[in-house]
């Protein structure tokens, strides 16, 4: 049974991204052809973009995280 079924979807997304770079870890960019390198920073540049944009959308929907640990704001609960 796949654990992530039971795991809310911007969770699972987070784990497959995270693994996602962990395959990619140890991949030397130098040997890439310009071609790549190319489709590489464009696709960096909108997947950095929309995971921004996530990051934030779940930041503004935090409050209740950093209350619950006491506080001000989530930029205080991130900085600790």
């Amino acid at each position: 049974m796949d654990h992530h079924l039971d795991q809310h979807p911007v969770l699972h997304a987070i784990e497959e991204m995270d693994s996602a770079l962990e395959d990619v870890a140890d991949v030397e960019p130098t040997f890439m052809s310009t071609a790549d390198k190319k489709a590489a920073l464009v696709g960096l540049a909108r997947v950095r973009a929309r995971l921004d944009e996530l990051r934030l959308r779940v930041q503004v929907a935090s409050a209740d995280v950093a209350a619950d640990d006491g506080f001000r704001d989530v930029a205080a609960w991130l900085d600790h």
